[in-house]
């Protein structure tokens, strides 16, 4: 819960600064204490900011994190509220916009889909605190940006804001727009329940905090991405003071995909066109995406983070990180170390795509000499992907003759809800 210093000055009270900061404290603590979230979900904490700027934040800073409490000096070292009390959410209360019309609501507060732990530095980042010092530097860096995580929430109304704070200052890349780098995009169910693209969220060109107004569809589940190549330390849904929001509950495993920058989603035009995020709308399963550009080359330490896990699927995308000395080396290690841990979950290798539709490719060779090995030896539910139409045959499905551009995703996704929408039925579940 965060406490506003009051300025009595500024609003025309007299009061001692002490005594009055020790009153309000008091009375807004034992209201909070005392309410809890049901159906619709209460205003999260999210003060608004009146230039609607709102602070800046060191790019790639480690220590950036959402706002915290602020306290007065005389209650330095106080614990502040949990977020969970007696087994309940508590009400984090929220000032309206300026224009006191809009409540903000923090997106902690509701269901995070594509988050596989939920002991990490910042909320919003993609693997434990733990795997700092245990993953290579740039792994751990990249691990930082919010790929894959969306937020799952119903509204009565029509358009919502979105305000999302960035971890970093470099909103694009030489082939990637901001829209997919820095953006967020809002899809939401159609009438024959079918997910449909609605609104983008286009980053501010000068400022870390964006605010956005995005259209919605009242009443229906909502999906709201966040940027696949830059990290975001706080996320509100900003919707008018007579409307409501709810929590949708995330069910049933995920599908855990492991990989390099394609995998993290390079280069979508924003985050709801990163194959991983088709795959999960389209077979309407929970998505984990472990994409690390330049990095998803099967480091042992990964191995040992994803055992930890407990999805329907492993879906192992590494080839296009991989020297081909390499493949024989980590896979067969990195498989046997996931079917030591899970006995029976489906695992997926997948061959590295081409511009061309080049099948096999070198890499592939050697990786589906790996796959013989392992099922030859008794290695059962381990599958493999082949290339042969991911990109296309017209050579049209990459910005750069690697990374996939929209259509490119389009095509890869195709060829993954094929072989893994059959998986799900097999694969044990909760």
């Amino acid at each position: 819960m965060k406490i506003v210093t009051y300025d009595s000055e500024q609003h025309g009270v007299r009061l001692p600064r002490k005594i009055f900061g020790v009153f309000m404290i008091t009375v807004m603590l034992s209201f909070a204490a005392c309410v809890t979230i049901a159906e619709p979900l209460e205003p999260a904490k999210a003060k608004a900011d009146p230039d609607g700027n709102g602070a800046k934040i060191s790019p790639g800073s480690p220590e950036a994190r959402p706002p915290q409490t602020v306290l007065p000096s005389n209650m330095e070292g106080e614990a502040v509220l949990s977020r969970q009390q007696n087994g309940a959410k508590t009400l984090n209360l929220a000032p309206f916009d300026p224009d006191g019309k809009t409540l903000w609501y923090d997106c902690r507060d509701l269901p995070v889909e594509g988050k596989g732990w939920t002991n990490t530095e910042s909320f919003y980042d993609r693997f434990p605190a733990k795997a700092r010092g245990m993953v290579e530097k740039k792994t751990w860096d990249l691990s930082r940006d919010s790929a894959g995580i969306c937020v799952r929430f119903v509204t009565d109304a029509d358009s919502i804001q979105v305000r999302w704070t960035l971890l970093y200052s470099q909103l694009a890349l030489p082939h990637m727009p901001a829209t997919g780098v820095s953006g967020m995009d809002l899809y939401a169910r159609d009438k024959t329940e079918q997910w449909q693209f609605l609104s983008i969220g286009n980053p501010y060109p000068t400022s870390m905090v964006n605010t956005v107004k995005m259209t919605s569809r009242p009443g229906v589940e909502h999906l709201l991405y966040l940027p696949l190549y830059n990290g975001v330390t706080s996320v509100e849904i900003g919707i008018p003071k007579e409307r409501m929001i709810k929590p949708v509950a995330v069910s049933g495993k995920s599908i855990v995909f492991y990989g390099t920058s394609i995998t993290q989603g390079g280069c979508a035009s924003r985050p709801g066109m990163a194959y991983t995020a088709i795959v999960g709308r389209k077979l309407d399963v929970p998505v984990i995406n472990l994409g690390f550009s330049g990095s998803g080359d099967m480091e042992p330490a990964i191995g040992d983070l994803l055992a930890e896990l407990d999805p329907a699927i492993f879906v192992l995308d590494c080839m296009a990180n991989m020297k081909a000395d390499l493949i024989p080396q980590r896979v067969e290690p990195f498989v046997k170390k996931l079917r030591n841990a899970h006995p029976a979950t489906p695992i997926v290798l997948v061959e590295d795509s081409h511009v061309r539709n080049t099948t096999p490719t070198t890499k592939g060779r050697i990786l589906r000499d790996v796959y013989k090995k392992l099922t030859d030896g008794g290695m059962t539910n381990l599958y493999f992907i082949s290339n042969e139409g991911m990109l296309g045959d017209d050579a049209e499905g990459t910005v750069d003759g690697c990374h996939p551009n929209d259509l490119g995703m389009m095509r890869l996704a195709q060829v993954f809800i094929k072989k893994l929408a059959p998986l799900l039925h097999s694969s044990p579940q909760n």
